[in-house]
């Protein structure tokens, strides 16, 4: 089972290879936002220009949450049409689906 420090390294690194679709824009996870789940944790993240100074102009637009499962270490990514809520119980619904069908 992976630590909730393990995630965040593993998160981090997602962040990274994402970094370069944003013209390099380096993000950082939020940390005080993270939520713990069951199944793992829901990460939010912003610019760290943004965290660390404040100004919107900074301030990234459509960073979905991300989901990271503590059991397969896998890294889902959800949406921002709907709320988080949505985002973990529709995660919860696809786990506990997939784990009926592997019984």
């Amino acid at each position: 089972m992976i630590t909730l420090q393990e995630a965040i390294k593993l998160v981090d690194s997602e962040l990274k290879k994402q970094e370069e679709s944003i013209d390099g824009i380096p993000l950082q996870i939020i940390q005080s936002e993270t939520i713990e789940e069951d199944f793992g944790w829901v990460f939010f993240y912003n610019s760290k220009e943004y965290l660390e100074k404040g100004n919107l102009s900074y301030a990234l637009a459509g960073n979905c949450p991300l989901i990271f499962d503590r059991q397969t270490g896998l890294i889902h990514v959800t949406g921002t049409s709907d709320s988080v809520e949505f985002y973990i119980n529709q995660y919860r619904e696809k786990r506990n689906h997939e784990k009926r069908q592997n019984l």
